[in-house]
């Protein structure tokens, strides 16, 4: 039988192991002022610090792309064994990450994800799944809203645009045209927004990307300005 796991946050880390159970995280290295977290165990090869932008932004919808993603590049067998060194001698499990059950958590994901490949002895509370599952599929920049731009408008604004080709990445040639350039701030910031809410989802260098293609061009922004306001460069890329 599957030992037991249980799901909590790095706030009852140290209520946990008094119970007796091995903690691991699953968002990997425990950071803040938490009891006891150099006792906390680790899955190796799975992190979330590359959705630092996408949490601060509360783009879950991507949160939930690139660490599924992540999952399954790890595959299951290599996760439940991590599980299982991890725990040593122990039958009781606790996953954790830093959330707290009210808003978006990784160990939801993680635990669906066991639950998917058979592992079942898995105690979850199914209101907060449900909760859960509403969160993955929440997308901030269709929250937003758009001004309903023209295409035809936005080839035009881009055809006449400066473009700089970015020198500090050969490996992804792309350019970007700078907002202080531009010469329409409003114009500029109803294109980020158009981009951010019609592009699609793309994962590059296990980073999210929503990339809105235009003839032989891609078009994205940087997940870093978390407010499209914040924006102040459009990347552009040719289909190769």
């Amino acid at each position: 039988m599957d030992k037991l796991i249980l799901l909590c946050s790095f706030n009852e880390i140290e209520a946990r192991l008094n119970e007796g159970y091995k903690v691991i995280s699953i968002t990997g290295k425990v950071y803040g002022n938490y009891l006891k977290k150099e006792e906390v165990k680790k899955i190796r090869g799975l992190s979330t610090y590359r959705s630092y932008y996408h949490e601060r932004a509360r783009d879950f919808l991507a949160c939930f792309v690139l660490y599924s993603n992540e999952l399954e590049r790890l595959g299951y067998e290599r996760i439940r064994n991590s599980i299982l060194e991890a725990s040593g001698e122990s039958n009781k499990i606790a996953i954790c990450d830093k959330n707290e059950e009210t808003d978006f958590c990784y160990r939801y994901i993680f635990a669906d994800f066991l639950l998917q490949n058979g592992y079942n002895n898995v105690v979850i509370d199914d209101a907060v799944m449900n909760k859960q599952k509403e969160l993955w599929s929440y997308d901030v920049y269709k929250a937003r809203g758009h001004h309903k731009i023209a295409l035809e408008t936005i080839k035009a604004s881009f055809e006449t645009a400066n473009w700089h080709f970015a020198k500090t990445m050969p490996k992804n040639p792309h350019s970007y045209t700078l907002r202080k350039e531009f010469g329409n701030d409003g114009l500029f910031l109803s294109i980020v927004k158009h981009i951010r809410n019609f592009g699609a989802i793309q994962i590059f260098e296990k980073q999210i990307y929503r990339t809105l293609t235009i003839d032989n061009y891609q078009y994205w922004t940087m997940a870093c300005d978390l407010e499209d306001e914040d924006c102040d460069l459009i990347n552009k890329g040719e289909i190769k």
